[in-house]
């Protein structure tokens, strides 16, 4: 019966995207922290830019247009001609104006560019200054200003901002009054000259004119002389440029800002990759559910790894790694142990002997020391063992624990040497092991060993002898020596190392090895880290509480 409860689909869509959250935000908060500091390195790195704004209004007063008989216009005559106003002020005449007055082509200060903090700094380490300066040419200072002066209407008004950016404040300050004035004077240069022009058609229309018609023209220029007497259009500085107190540019805070997002958008852009190609398997109990077999526990990433070769039996002692579950029986490491071991001692038939075969799904998956730690924890409870090494590929057992070794199992199932002088046994814990000794171009064939008739009588003959016999075999993935052991093994325990072989990849292999499958007695992920265990495991299951649980 299934007593998984039912869980909202949507409940469990958002415990995965809090799920993701927890895992990956060290990655997302380091990159947007980096974000932020290279957005303020770079608004360092740029020279600081101060603008200062000197207001104008453009009016007119009464006047008649000369056009439209009887109608008067007033601030200003209409909207295109005011907006025509205002790109004159972007004008190179009134630029010229500007440069002549401030005698900029000959101000080197005009031509600064102007420091950067960070150049300021680096200035100062390496006692380095700038060079300064040369007068620009007048065209080009005629360019800068068209090019910096910025002309800015307020709203729907006649008003207006000549408003100026330098890095040197002060010369922000007087270029932008400099441009105010010399906006003032233009417009009224051509006031003057649009004023002449009109006297002067009227005049003559009067002069070709006679009688009525000569009277009633010179009515109309008299009006129009009054009319046009008054100021016409012009310009009000409504403000003086004042000097600025702060640059206008880089704005830090919203450099600071923008790298801040865009770290944490490439953090999440990485981390959603990372989670798109992190298929290993993480939740034991769910792989247990997918692949229909046991799951026994977690063994911990930082559990015993094989070290310096040892002579077993022969005066040297049993390395602590290779007994790690004895001297820490209630750590991670020793309660998974002790489940196999429990698994193996629940399947045993009393009076006989029983094959134990320890395989991985990939190369290196740490089953060498939990096979010597599993034969220790069963011999400590008063079972006769016999550990044998049968990896052929690898045969790190047998460099760890028999080091110097001549004799192996080769020698005594092949060559029919006393199996007495191929073992190597330790008083101390009561193991006994079985090396895999060849020569450096011999190839073990696993037929050979596991699967002749030799074989059979050879590791029956074995089960008289030890309770338990324990055999290190290669990984399922790259060798058949697992296969070719199912046919004398009576069952067998499964490693998969935690995030590295997918689940996809785990059902695979035992769906291929059908003989292996039906004699397992259960599987352990190695290298887990006990850590991140909760964030990858399903809410409420066992590997969300397992840290608690290792600690007791």
């Amino acid at each position: 019966m299934n007593h998984q409860a039912t869980v909202n689909p949507d409940i469990h869509v958002l415990e995965q995207l809090l799920a993701v959250g927890r895992r990956r935000w060290m990655a997302v908060a380091a990159l947007a922290i980096l974000g932020a500091v290279a957005g303020y390195v770079y608004a360092q790195s740029q020279v600081p830019i101060y603008a200062s704004s000197a207001t104008v209004m453009v009016r007119s007063g009464p006047a008649v247009d000369p056009l439209r008989q009887g109608i008067q216009t007033s601030t200003p005559e209409e909207e295109g001609q005011f907006l025509s106003q205002l790109e004159l002020a972007r004008s190179s005449s009134v630029a010229q104006i500007v440069a002549n007055q401030l005698g900029l082509a000959e101000d080197p200060g005009f031509a600064f560019k102007g420091t950067s903090r960070l150049e300021r700094l680096l200035a100062r380490v390496t006692g380095r200054s700038g060079l300064k300066p040369a007068p620009l040419p007048a065209d080009e200072v005629i360019a800068r200003l068209q090019r910096d002066i910025k002309v800015l209407r307020a709203g729907r008004t006649y008003v207006a901002a000549l408003s100026y950016s330098h890095p040197d404040p002060a010369i922000a300050q007087k270029v932008s009054q400099a441009f105010a004035e010399a906006y003032k004077q233009r417009i009224a240069q051509e006031n003057d000259i649009a004023n002449s022009r009109l006297r002067a058609t009227l005049q003559a229309e009067v002069d070709r004119a006679a009688g009525a018609e000569k009277e009633a023209l010179q009515n109309r220029l008299r009006d129009i002389m009054v009319s046009r007497a008054l100021p016409g259009m012009d310009v009000v500085i409504l403000n003086d440029a004042k000097l600025p107190g702060a640059p206008v540019a880089p704005r830090t805070s919203f450099l600071v800002a923008v790298g801040l997002i865009l770290g944490a958008v490439l953090g999440c852009a990485i981390a959603g990759f990372r989670e798109l190609t992190d298929r290993g398997v993480r939740d034991g109990d769910r792989l247990a559910r997918l692949v229909g077999a046991r799951f026994l526990g977690y063994l911990p990433r930082r559990a015993p790894r094989v070290g310096a070769g040892v002579a077993m039996g022969k005066g040297q002692p049993l390395p602590d790694a290779a007994r790690r579950v004895v001297l820490e029986p209630h750590s991670v490491f020793g309660e998974t142990v002790r489940a196999m071991g429990v698994a193996i001692l629940s399947s045993s038939v009393d009076g006989k002997g029983q094959i134990t075969g320890l395989t991985s799904v990939l190369p290196g998956e740490g089953t060498s020391v939990l096979a010597a730690n599993l034969a220790t924890h069963l011999a400590s409870i008063g079972r006769s063992v016999l550990l044998i090494d049968a990896d052929s590929r690898d045969a790190r057992l047998s460099k760890w624990l028999a080091d110097g070794a001549d004799q192996g199992i080769v020698d005594a199932l092949l060559k029919d040497k006393p199996l007495d002088e191929s073992v190597h046994y330790d008083a101390k814990t009561n193991l006994s092991l079985l090396p895999l000794v060849t020569g450096p171009d011999s190839v073990i064939e696993p037929a050979a060993l596991f699967s002749s008739a030799r074989s059979q009588a050879f590791f029956a003959k074995l089960t008289e002898q030890y309770q338990h016999v324990i055999i290190d075999l290669s990984a399922l993935s790259v060798a058949a020596d697992a296969r070719a052991a199912a046919g004398i093994a009576d069952n067998f325990l499964l490693t998969a190392q935690w995030g590295k072989a997918t689940p996809q990849l785990v059902a695979d292999i035992l769906d291929a090895e059908p003989e292996i499958r039906a004699k397992l007695l259960g599987f352990v992920l190695t290298r887990t880290d006990l850590r991140k265990l909760p964030l990858y495991a399903a809410a409420g299951s066992r590997g969300a509480f397992q840290r608690r649980i290792a600690k007791g």
